[in-house]
């Protein structure tokens, strides 16, 4: 990907969570998760990860398994060994040499997670051509 990144979050192995969850930052799935997930920076999904549910995020590292549809605003890396069972939408797609995808992908543009400063939430947006051209 493409920098450094910090994760803060993490469910770890043997764990399980179920409900939606939205994250101000990134987040590792080494347990598993069930349910929808908004992530503003990266997604990683261990081997032993698995998530159920659709997934919206900036970046995402695919190794271990998802099921459910996936908006990636930037990239997304599907690893040897990996599974995505459900529709793909994204700027970047990387298909490793064993992974697996079963659904169909749509290459997005102009598209940006925004997070609201009163509410904390988090909305999936189309940018125009001027706010395009000024993001670094």
């Amino acid at each position: 990907m493409s920098e450094q990144v910090s994760i803060k979050t993490v469910i770890g192995a043997g764990m399980y969570v179920e409900g939606n969850l939205t994250v101000h930052g990134s987040i590792q799935v080494e347990g598993t998760l069930k349910g929808d997930l908004v992530v503003t920076g990266l997604l990683i999904v261990p081997k032993e990860g698995m998530i159920e549910g659709n997934i919206t995020v900036k970046e995402a590292v695919i190794d271990g398994t998802v099921n459910g549809n996936l908006t990636a605003t930037h990239n997304v890396m599907l690893n040897s060994g990996a599974t995505l069972n459900g529709d793909l939408f994204t700027g970047k797609v990387t298909l490793s040499e064993g992974s697996k995808f079963n659904g169909k992908c749509t290459m997005i543009k102009r598209k940006e997670l925004i997070i609201d400063p009163k509410t904390k939430s988090v909305q999936l947006v189309e940018l125009t051509p001027e706010q395009i051209l000024t993001q670094s």
